[in-house]
């Protein structure tokens, strides 16, 4: 999604004209304004999802990218990996009698195995009574049938992973005139001060 914000320009230019702003020190302190939002969003979206889902941040990883803001940029480019996010990258599973549990998350009826590959995930057969769409986002298309689960062999098994897609759009949604004002706030801050050093 794209995230648009839309600030008070009439307000910043008034501001900027109160202080005797130049356009070289309103530019530098539009782009230091950008560049701090980057900690604002980054620590928020992850504070959101780990929140929603009850996994720990570092869970993430490194999914958030911004485009490199200079001098004279006006605009900065926020891309957000929303691959779901794997138990393992959590905490490490255990196998239980009744499923397999990670942290405080269940999976019951689930196993352990490396199937299809040498890497360990967590599996449940697709018509297991205990499969859950929640648990297990496989997409069921029109047909009636699933559009990923692993076929091959004997029985069709799913993968456990937690889909973030949904709180990724969410943060975005309810942070969109927060973040302006945030921006608005930080830009007025970083032109005072570029002002002051260019009269000290």
């Amino acid at each position: 999604m794209r995230l648009s914000l839309e600030v008070e320009k009439g307000q910043l230019d008034q501001f900027a004209a109160a202080m005797g702003a130049t356009e070289a020190q309103i530019k530098k302190a539009r782009s230091a304004a950008l560049r701090e939002l980057r900690g604002t969003i980054e620590t928020g979206l992850k504070r959101k999802i780990a929140k929603e889902e009850r996994i720990p941040q570092r869970a993430l990883g490194d999914r958030l990218f911004f485009s490199k803001v200079g001098q004279n940029d006006g605009t900065m480019k926020v891309w957000v990996g929303t691959w779901k996010i794997s138990p393992f990258s959590i905490a490490s599973p255990r196998q239980r009698e009744k499923g397999v549990s990670v942290g405080k998350r269940q999976y019951p009826g689930a196993f352990i195995a490396a199937i299809y590959s040498s890497q360990e995930k967590v599996w449940i057969r697709l018509r297991s009574p205990h499969y859950s769409p929640e648990l297990y986002p496989v997409k069921q298309n029109s047909s009636g049938s699933f559009d990923e689960p692993e076929l091959r062999g004997r029985f069709p098994v799913v993968r456990a992973a937690i889909p973030i897609d949904v709180h990724v759009e969410a943060f975005f949604n309810e942070q969109e005139s927060i973040l302006a004002d945030r921006f608005e706030t930080v830009f007025e801050q970083k032109l005072s001060s570029f002002v002051q050093q260019g009269k000290s």
